[in-house]
This record gives structure tokens, sequence and C-alpha cells, in this order.
């Protein structure tokens, strides 16, 4: 056992007092009281720290560029990791994105390998909801049987896999997975589209797509194992406001969701749907709606973080007061709905044009960076607030 978890193993709040650790004193709290499932989400947090050989605990950031370019995420996951330990992989798009996300996994596409952003005329379900998995993302081959590889770094013990697919004019399987030249068969097809693996200690998968185009489309994989510590996956897509998160809302992103299981979700929407949408507080209010209730239907168990937007330093009054405005209805909102909330623009009001690109709206890495470690440990800070 490290001498990390044996600390937190006698005191929990040594977590609050380790050098490392202190909140600079602009850096916000997470606000709210929570509701049943805060209190679920922090029984496991502390547990990760009590106890070196408990489940998991797995949390999902979704979001728009501030979120895709992954600096603000990843420091996310790297401070909850360092604290609490590596709890494994989790969600993986397919294919190459323009920079990875570090959880633990290299992906490799073959050549003739390609992912793209979901467009207009994509197919769509019965609802009229277009199919494609989180972030709207569909990867394909461009000839036939073309291969992902899978390297693992840091993983333990078995290893649950999940593949989210579309296939037409194909008999089954239209993916096939190898651990190392050992094809691998699946112990659960009986949801379209969806097949689960159960596989022994791995460092390394391939898998196979037989069709090309639309024969066989990869909408992303889930690897998850059992080892304790943090999962935190995240999914971004540039320009993304909160009625894009209503469009990723079929059954693939369903068990996609589902099947991760995440204790939080975050969200961390909101600069979109006031810089480049008229804004309208009345429908914004409305997205909110909608938003709670997509959280309900693929999320329901998951404790609930909404990022309120930072400020975006070039932009004129009405902005500045639109944002301020879509900042109150989020905060409210959240109080309502029992989830709770943190608002990005004290930490960037505090620092000013210096964490900002030349845009005024995207941060630079370093801006971002602090933001992700502001916000985690305001999230291990809230485990010691009482409900």
């Amino acid at each position: 056992m490290s001498s990390r978890r044996q600390f937190g193993r006698f005191c929990l709040s040594a977590l609050l007092c380790a050098p490392a650790f202190r909140l600079a004193q602009a850096d916000p709290l997470i606000e709210g009281s929570g509701n049943v499932r805060w209190r679920h989400f922090t029984q496991r947090m502390r547990q990760q720290v009590i106890s070196p050989y408990g489940q998991p605990v797995r949390i999902l950031q979704l979001g728009d560029s501030h979120t895709a370019g992954n600096h603000f995420p990843d420091r996310i996951r790297h401070r909850l990791q360092y604290t609490f330990g590596n709890g494994g992989v989790g969600l993986i798009p397919p294919g190459r994105i323009g920079r990875m996300p570090s959880s633990g996994v290299l992906v490799t596409p073959a050549p003739q390998w390609t992912m793209r952003q979901l467009r207009p005329r994509e197919p769509r379900d019965e609802g009229g909801r277009p199919v494609a998995g989180l972030g709207g993302f569909v990867g394909h081959g461009l000839s036939a049987y073309q291969t992902i590889r899978y390297e693992f770094t840091g993983l333990t013990g078995p290893l649950r896999f999940f593949i989210y697919f579309d296939g037409y004019d194909l008999d089954p399987p239209f993916f096939k997975l190898y651990q190392g030249q050992q094809e691998r068969r699946p112990v659960d097809e009986k949801i379209a589209g969806r097949s689960v693996f159960q596989l022994p200690a791995t460092k390394e998968l391939s898998l196979l797509a037989r069709g090309k185009g639309d024969q066989a489309r990869l909408f992303g994989v889930t690897a998850l194992s059992k080892q304790p510590g943090v999962v935190f996956s995240s999914i971004g897509l540039n320009g993304a406001s909160l009625s894009t998160l209503l469009e990723w809302d079929n059954a693939v992103t369903h068990w996609q969701v589902n099947d991760y299981a995440p204790d939080l979700l975050i969200l961390a929407f909101g600069t979109n749907d006031v810089v480049n949408i008229n804004f309208v507080p009345e429908k914004f209010q409305q997205n909110l709606q909608e938003t709670a209730a997509w959280v309900e239907r693929h999320a329901p168990e998951a404790a609930v973080l909404l990022l309120l937007p930072p400020h975006t330093p070039l932009h004129g009054p009405k902005t500045h007061h639109d944002l301020g405005t879509a900042r109150t209805l989020m905060s409210r909102f959240a109080v309502q709905q029992g989830w709770r909330s943190w608002d990005w623009s004290a930490v960037t009001m505090a620092q000013g044009m210096s964490m900002f690109q030349a845009d005024g709206i995207h941060l630079t890495q370093q801006g971002y960076e602090k933001s992700g470690e502001a916000l985690a440990k305001a999230i291990i800070a809230s485990l010691h607030q009482r409900f």
C-alpha cells in the first residue's frame, strides 16, 4: 500500500492539510447542498481513502471546446487520481482526436481508419435523433479490415470491454476483438449494436472492422476495471451548447452512459449559449430543463455538478451581462434540481487576461491547468461538507 493511502486511512482531513492541496484565496468552492446522489458520491470518494479495496468511482465530464482541448479535464483527472488512486481508463473515442485525454490508453488506428464529426445527413433513429455516440463522433474504415490498437498502462486485474457500433449488409460480428493473436468472444450481445467482453488482465487489444464506410461504423468503446481509485472520462465538442447535449440522445449514447455508470456527471456548457447564439433567457431555461430530463434518462443515479462558464474579457457589456444572467439561471436551476455548481468565472476574473488566448474566449494551457487544479481541489474540499 502506498504511503499516500496509508496516511489517508488514518485521517481523511490530511488531504486538506497537504501543501499541494491548499486552495488559493480566490478559488471558488462548490455551491449548493446537493441531494442523496451527492451524499452517495462523497461517501464513495471518502471510501477510496479509508479502504484501498473498494470499487472505483467514475466521473464523466461533458462539455464544449473548454473540455475538448483536454488540458482542463486532464488536470482534474491528474489531481483526483494522484489523491485517490487510478481506477482505470473509461470511455474511449472511436479513433484519435487532436489531443487525446491522458487516461491510460494509447489509441493507434490503422492508416485507412478515419473518424469524423457527425454530419447533418447521418442516419437517424425512429425519434429523429442522429445515430452517433457521445461527442457526435463516428469512426469507420476507408477500406475493409482496418484495425485499431489499444495499449493500456496501469491496468490491473480483469477488464470489462464494451463496443458500440452500427453495421449494414454484414452478418455478425461486425467487429472482432483480439487479445494478442487470440480472438475474444463477447459474453453479451443481447442489445443490437453493443457487444460486451469479459477479459483477463491485458496490456493490449486490437479491434478489427470487417466492413468499410457505413458498412461498419464505430461509435466508441469503454474499458472498465474493478481496481480502486478514480476513473475520469471527458468528451467535449467545439462549439457545443446545452442544445448540443440534447443531440446525444439515442440508444447508443444511452448505453455508453449507462454502462459507464458515472457517480458524478460534470456538465461544462454555457459559453456558446451566450457567445455564439442569440441569448434568450427563456430558451436557455428551457434547455436547462431538457438537460435535466436528459440526465434522468441516461444517468439517473449520478450526482451532477454544473460548471458556470468563465468570463470573456474581450467581449462587450451585453455579452458580460448575458453571461451573468446565464450563470444566475444555472446556479438557481442547480439548487432546484439538487445538483451543485461551481463558478469558473471566479477563477478567470481573479487572474484576468493572463489566463486567456488572444480570442478572449479560450484559455491558455496554463489557464486551463490552473482552472482544472482549482476545480479538483474544490471537489476534494466538498467531501468534508455536511449535508
